[in-house]
């Protein structure tokens, strides 16, 4: 769930509420869903080599949730970054619970 305003619109190249422009300051900005931890992270880990077909993102918060993602033996490190990205925004978000036993 984003924690933008209600009703607004991301815009999917820039991933900013549509109309906000990113900052001047040679970094990429990216909007990334918070974490189940109830952080939102600052930036993706991603754990994959080169020409895999999976691989493995997790966020700088606290390391603990991690979601796999297909890179589809892809090469490229841009469209590496772009897969774990929207595999992690894309990805249900429950907290997790330890089970009660009876």
């Amino acid at each position: 769930m984003s924690q933008d305003k209600p009703g607004t619109e991301i815009d999917p190249e820039t991933m900013l509420p549509r109309g906000q422009q990113p900052e001047d300051d040679g970094l990429e900005r990216v909007h990334l869903e918070p974490c189940p931890c109830g952080k939102t992270p600052a930036m993706l880990m991603v754990e994959l080599e080169t020409s895999k077909k999976r691989g493995h993102t997790f966020g700088d918060c606290c390391g603990e949730w991690m979601i796999e993602f297909n890179n589809n033996y892809n090469v490229d490190k841009e469209k590496m970054a772009e897969r774990a990205k929207v595999a992690w925004n894309r990805a249900t978000r429950r907290p997790w619970r330890l089970p009660i036993s009876s």
